[in-house]
């Protein structure tokens, strides 16, 4: 059941009855799993509400992964305006936000500490895969001049492997937090 727990719990009794360890341990599985249906529950309806219906494949899961998702140290939070009104220490991110007048991204994160700050722009490519296109250069380097990293799968590269594409967000995510973390002076650089 739960082997972290001490095995040395005394039984306690309960009017007439005897309460054991197991039924401790049953009785804090029941918590974990409650608490695990819950934030299923909430995660499922959060990507049913935010799916806009004509969303492809590709988005719909990656959505999945980040609104499940770790930034290597915190939960990843979502915020539906952009730019998102965060502040303190953590990582937030937006679905098709709105980064300029007539651009919108897939998913844009912004990772804060404190006024230090990192953002970038996770799009998915469904033009000409694997091209580089005049198109695709002009918003990658107008994303970039806003400040943003950018990092594009493809449609079918998200399809067919989307945990690894997450785990190359999460890696990028992870190595921004340690950048603001340093210039914020919480860690060597």
């Amino acid at each position: 059941m739960l082997p972290c727990l001490p095995r040395q719990i005394r039984l306690v009794k309960k009017g007439t009855s005897v309460v054991t360890q197991e039924d401790i341990d049953r009785r804090i599985a029941k918590i974990f799993h409650d608490r695990a249906q819950d934030t299923l529950d909430y995660l499922n309806d959060t990507l049913n509400e935010l799916l806009p219906g004509n969303h492809s494949p590709a988005e719909g899961l990656l959505l999945a992964h980040f609104l499940a998702g770790y930034d290597g140290y915190n939960d990843i939070t979502f915020d539906r305006k952009w730019p998102p009104s965060g502040h303190g220490w953590g990582t937030q991110f937006s679905y098709l936000a709105k980064v300029r007048e007539g651009e919108i991204v897939t998913f844009a994160f912004q990772v804060l500490c404190g006024e230090h700050c990192r953002e970038l722009a996770v799009l998915v490519d469904y033009d000409r895969i694997g091209q580089r296109t005049p198109d695709k250069n002009r918003r990658e380097n107008l994303l970039m001049s806003l400040g943003f990293r950018v990092m594009s799968f493809s449609e079918s590269e998200v399809i067919n492997n989307s945990s690894e594409c997450y785990e190359r967000v999460n890696l990028l995510l992870f190595e921004l937090n340690n950048e603001v973390l340093a210039e914020a002076g919480h860690i060597r650089g």
